[in-house]
C-alpha cells in the first residue's frame, strides 16, 4: 500500500525495480488488449463494433497516461528533466527510452527532484539546498 502511496505523489522519484514492474503490468495489459480486440477479431472473421472500440481506446488513454507518469517519475530519478517525457509520442523512441530507464542507475542520495527512495534512512537527509547536492 506505501508503495501505491508514493505512485500517486506527483513530485518525487521511482526506484528502478519499481519501474520495471510497473511496466510489466502496463505492457501485460497493453498485449491483452491487442490480443482481445485487434488480433483475434482480425483472424475469426468477428467484426468489431463501435463501442468495443471505444472501450478500447478509453483503456489505451488510461494505459498511456500511466506510462507517461511512471517514466516522469523514473526521469527525476535519475536527474533527467520531465520534459524528455514527449519523447514518449516518437513510436520507436518509446521503446528506447524505457529500456534505458530500466537499466539507467538512479541518482545516489538528495538530487533537486526528492529523496533517495532507496534510503532507508530519509528523515536524517536535508534537502534544503538540493541543487548543491549535484
Amino acid at each position: 500500500m506505501k508503495k501505491l502511496k508514493n505512485l500517486s505523489l506527483p513530485k518525487g522519484r521511482m526506484r528502478r525495480t519499481n519501474y520495471i514492474l510497473w511496466q510489466i503490468l502496463c505492457q501485460s495489459v497493453f498485449i491483452i488488449l491487442y490480443d482481445v480486440f485487434i488480433y483475434y477479431p482480425m483472424y475469426s472473421g468477428y467484426s468489431v463494433k463501435k463501442s468495443e472500440m471505444f472501450i478500447l481506446l478509453v483503456f489505451l488513454i488510461v494505459l498511456f497516461s500511466l506510462e507517461f507518469y511512471l517514466t516522469y517519475k523514473r526521469l527525476q530519478d535519475c536527474r533527467f528533466p520531465g520534459w524528455y517525457c514527449l519523447l514518449l509520442f516518437i513510436p520507436i523512441i518509446f521503446e528506447i527510452i524505457i529500456l534505458i530507464l530500466c537499466l539507467y542507475p538512479g541518482t545516489k542520495g538528495v538530487n533537486k527532484f526528492g529523496l533517495d527512495p532507496r534510503d532507508k534512512n530519509k528523515k536524517e537527509q536535508d534537502i534544503s539546498n538540493p541543487d548543491e547536492v549535484y
